[in-house]
């Protein structure tokens, strides 16, 4: 200790003075959070321990200094926004400069102007030390420290001062960047806990091989639970925990986000859940991170609203379709009624007209004859078979309007019933004859069932007349089916006919033989045609002389599989 002078122990004394003053500092500054608090506290430990008459914490906004804090000993406050241009230019080289300005008298310095020292002496200031703070090249901020009387400055206490603005500086800064951080979370918090979206954070977990396998809740909003409809405990369970038979879309999806970051939007039905969700799903953090943001909202009213829209417009075009098809069959109906109209012009004309004139005539001859008994008779017998003629062509007439006078009853019909009950009714007078049948399955159609059975009588019968001279007679009757429509088939290997006389077939009491070979009215087709157009339907006919014809006719399908009950 001997070799140790007193200008050195005052110097340790100092450097021991001012760290205990610093460690004061610390102490009192660290536990404080709020920027107000921290300005405060420092500009009074640091006045209390120099024994300043004020100490003021000043910051540059603009071209103003702005002085918010003051520590006052025994001299007035100076609060509020000064100009810049308001100090010594020396002064304001060095605060720009980032050194610090220490004036020991102000009185007595050189370098202030007269005006200066005025200004100085107004607000009692007779020794002063300014401490810049430059970041980045910016003046940004800075420390005054004032003297009523003169103050002769020590390195020790301007390093000091310049410490304490450093210290002063970092600590707001701390303080604001907190608070800043403190109200964003608060925010977030807030918008996270209010958002009608369902959010929430998953941890992707990968396989030893690294596939995604499942997921664990780490965060999640209010909104979650209502949307998912998963308890309110989830978070720390992973998906497969919450819903064991959940799809592994949901895993595969967000496994890939994790491992590329590119974030995806999508919408897809979970079947487990039994939800439609809109999801935008996104990484956090980098390369490496197994986090994934997700974003979403319950879709499934919206998507059902949907269905029940397309179910409709499906519903409505069915119902166009549908009456699109009646009115082509009323039409279709209607051209027949006409073609049948005229057909009766003609028949009244011409078929009626030709038994009248015969029984007119041979009624004649039957008077004129009735001396000759033998000649009388054979004249009556023509006159009884042409009123026997007409009687049946009457028949017929008011069969057919009948048909179309009837209101229509329709059901399920199974048509092979019908084509049962047509071979009975053949096979009951075929007289000893030889029928070979080669019978398809028939569709279940929609119908009227009287009328149907009708139509599949006159068709067999007519196969049956028309090979009653082969041996054995063939008759075939199958379907085919197409998209909208069935098509029914009735083929024979009879008398045919001539191709060139087919436009007649469906005309009223037009007959393609003699009434001499085969019998016939000529009404049964006209029938077939009108009844298959009244259940929307198209009827026609084909054949080669000498070998056989074929009918057929189609019923459209119904919108809807038929049951029998």
């Amino acid at each position: 200790m001997s070799n140790v002078g007193a200008s050195d122990l005052d110097r340790l004394h100092v450097l021991l003075a001012q760290r205990t003053f610093l460690l004061t500092f610390n102490d009192a500054v660290r536990p404080l959070a709020d920027p107000v608090d921290i300005q405060t506290t420092a500009i009074r430990v640091l006045g209390e321990h120099l024994g300043a008459n004020r100490v003021l914490y000043f910051e540059i906004h603009g071209s103003d200094y702005v002085v918010e804090h003051n520590y006052v000993h025994g001299a007035a406050a100076l609060t509020g926004t000064f100009p810049v241009d308001s100090f010594s230019p020396c002064v304001l080289e060095a605060q720009h400069a980032g050194r610090t300005v220490a004036i020991a008298e102000v009185a007595a310095d050189p370098d202030l102007s007269p005006e200066r020292k005025e200004a100085y002496a107004a607000i009692g200031v007779s020794a002063l030390a300014d401490v810049s703070l430059v970041k980045n090249g910016v003046f940004i901020a800075g420390l005054a420290v004032h003297f009523s009387q003169p103050h002769t400055w020590t390195p020790e206490e301007i390093t000091l001062c310049e410490d304490v603005a450093e210290r002063t500086w970092g600590a707001v800064e701390r303080a604001r960047s907190e608070t800043a951080l403190r109200e964003s979370e608060e925010k977030f918090r807030s918008l996270f806990n209010a958002i009608d979206e369902g959010f929430c954070i998953v941890e992707i977990l990968f396989s030893k091989n690294g596939t995604p396998v499942d997921y664990r809740f780490v965060q999640a909003n209010p909104a979650f639970v209502e949307l998912t409809g998963l308890p309110a405990d989830a978070l720390g369970k992973t998906a497969r925990e919450l819903v064991p038979d959940l799809e592994a879309f949901w895993v595969e999806t967000y496994g890939r986000v994790a491992l590329t970051g590119h974030a995806v939007r999508f919408e897809n039905r979970s079947d487990a859940m039994n939800r439609w969700f809109d999801v935008y799903a996104s990484r956090i953090g980098g390369a490496g991170s197994h986090q994934v943001a997700i974003v979403f909202n319950n879709i499934s009213e919206r998507k059902q609203a949907e269905a029940d829209i397309k179910e409709l417009n499906r519903f409505l075009e069915a119902r166009i379709e549908e009456r699109t098809r009646n009115l082509a069959a009323e039409r279709a109906a209607l051209e027949v009624s006409n073609d049948e109209l005229q057909a009766f012009n003609h028949s009244v004309s011409h078929d009626l007209m030709t038994p009248l004139r015969h029984i007119a005539g041979f009624a004649q001859l039957a008077s004129k004859s009735l001396d000759d008994p033998q000649k009388s008779r054979r004249y009556l017998d023509i006159i009884v078979q042409g009123a026997q003629r007409m009687e049946t062509m009457i028949e017929g007439m008011l069969a057919l309007s009948r048909t179309g006078q009837r209101e229509l009853s329709v059901g399920v019909v199974d048509l092979n019933d019908l084509l049962k009950q047509s071979r009975l009714d053949v096979e009951s007078q075929l007289d000893g004859r030889t029928i070979e049948w080669r019978l398809g399955q028939l569709p279940v159609v929609q119908g009227d069932r009287v009328t149907l059975q009708q139509v599949m009588n006159n068709l067999v019968e007519n196969a049956a007349k028309y090979s009653r001279e082969r041996d054995p007679a063939v008759i075939e009757v199958w379907a085919e089916e197409a998209v909208q429509h069935w098509t029914v088939f009735v083929r024979d290997n009879g008398a045919g006919f001539d191709p060139a006389r087919a436009g007649k077939l469906f005309g009223i009491f037009q007959r393609l033989h003699h009434q001499d070979e085969f019998k016939g009215t000529g009404i049964g087709l006209s029938l077939v045609r009108r009844i298959i157009t009244r259940h929307g339907g198209t009827v026609s006919g084909t054949a080669t002389l000498g070998q056989g014809a074929t009918f057929c006719f189609t019923l459209p399908k119904p919108e809807r599989a038929l049951t029998i009950m």
